[in-house]
């Protein structure tokens, strides 16, 4: 049982996108269209409700092998076939792990039964159209 409420995302929020230093090409560590991945189906992300950039970089300790991204709500819903879920995480003593925890869905779904060939790539060069300047850069001082 989710002792935390799934709520809706309103499209004036934010969600933080912690990226991993290592998928960074070391010579530029800027934003790529690589950047954006599904891990179990979705683009796991914090919605800035109840996290700020900070926690979501520090979540998973080692702060420092981590960059972050903001991405607005309401301009990854533009995106044809993108959703945003709120998907507060509970660990296994039922206890709450992550509140602000939230996915974006549709980078590699596809509502056809086949899907667009090049779909993928066009997702994500609309994403890094939109979320191309991190909020916390990579190597950047921990606070």
């Amino acid at each position: 049982m989710n002792v935390w409420p799934v709520e809706e995302i309103s499209v004036e929020d934010s969600l933080f996108y912690r990226v991993p230093v290592s998928w960074l090409r070391p010579s530029s560590l800027k934003v790529t269209t690589g950047i954006f991945r599904e891990n179990k189906g979705s683009i796991s992300t914090d919605w800035d409700k109840y996290s700020t950039a900070a926690e979501t970089r520090a979540r998973q300790g080692g702060p420092e092998r981590f960059a972050i991204l903001r991405m607005g709500v309401g301009q990854v819903r533009e995106i044809d076939g993108m959703s945003v879920l709120h998907e507060p995480v509970q660990n296994l003593e039922g206890q709450i792990d992550n509140r602000a925890h939230s996915s974006i869905y549709g980078l590699e779904s596809s509502v056809n039964v086949i899907p667009e060939l090049g779909r993928k790539e066009k997702i994500r060069t609309e994403l890094y159209k939109r979320f191309n300047v991190w909020e916390i850069p990579p190597n950047a001082p921990v606070k």
